[in-house]
Order: structure tokens, then C-alpha cells, then sequence
């Protein structure tokens, strides 16, 4: 009866194969945790009241979203390529000599 008020790793599948912690996030309320795919998640209510992992941003990261700028691509002109006439019936090779 003890762990159903703590914070404890659950190690089912369930809470094994997904990205957020494995740590039931009703029982962690307001908590900070690493998730099972190395980011922090912090456990928040819902609508309802329910609480579920949230990926944290962090301060640094959202930064270096904003600092990338778009660099413009110039377009190469194709040049028109030459197309080889095709060689007649009429014409003979033999005239060349």
C-alpha cells in the first residue's frame, strides 16, 4: 500500500516501451523527470484533472530555434544543349571523301 502514493519506477511494458518517464505521472505530481528517451518531462493536469508527462523546453533550446535564419539557394541557368541532327537517308557518308 505504500507505493501507491510515491513516485516509484514501474518497470511493465507499458511504462518500459514509451518515450516518458517510467513513472506513473499520477503519483508524481509537479515532478521533473528524465523520460526513457533521455528529454525531461514534467508531470501536469490536464482538463480533466489527470496528469500526464509533458516534454520540458527548455530555455536553450527554444533559442536556438529562433536563431536560425534561412539561407537563400540561387538557381543555376540550365544551358540549352545542342540537339545532334539526325543523319538523312540522302545524305551518304561517302560524300565527306
Amino acid at each position: 500500500m505504500a507505493n501507491k502514493t510515491k513516485c516509484v519506477k514501474d518497470n511493465t511494458k507499458k511504462y518500459k516501451s514509451r518515450p516518458s518517464p517510467p513513472f506513473p505521472a499520477n503519483k508524481c505530481k509537479g515532478k521533473t523527470k528524465k523520460g526513457n528517451n533521455g528529454k525531461m518531462f514534467k508531470s501536469k493536469p490536464d482538463v480533466n484533472g489527470v496528469h500526464k508527462w509533458v516534454a520540458v523546453v527548455s530555455a536553450s533550446a527554444s533559442a536556438t530555434k529562433t536563431k536560425k535564419t534561412k539561407t537563400k539557394k540561387t538557381k543555376t541557368k540550365r544551358r540549352k544543349s545542342k540537339k545532334a541532327e539526325p543523319v538523312s537517308e540522302k545524305k551518304s557518308l561517302f560524300s565527306f571523301f
